[in-house]
């Protein structure tokens, strides 16, 4: 839960979620953000494996953009500029 205490504590203009951390996986993280009223409409970039089959289910459950591992920096910065030009 480290990981929603601290994005209602501080304030982000996005969040950077990966789909494995060691408590909650990305997913269940990602569902408790978009329930919450405060953090609906905050911009969320999902990380994850290239091929696993998850961007689908990541874009149905709120995230807002979808970059696989390993990350291009080139694409991070443009997926990053998108998302706050568009919540901005």
């Amino acid at each position: 839960m480290e990981a929603l205490d601290l994005v209602e504590e501080c304030t982000f203009d996005l969040v950077l979620l990966a789909l494995v951390m060691p408590l909650l996986n990305g997913f269940e993280v990602l569902t408790q953000m978009r329930k919450r009223s405060e953090l609906a409409h905050m911009p969320i970039v999902v990380m994850a494996g290239p091929g696993s089959g998850e961007e689908l289910q990541c874009r149905l459950a709120g995230a807002d953009q979808f970059l696989p591992w390993p990350l291009d920096a080139l694409a991070l910065g443009e997926c990053l500029k998108n998302c706050l030009e568009k919540d901005g």
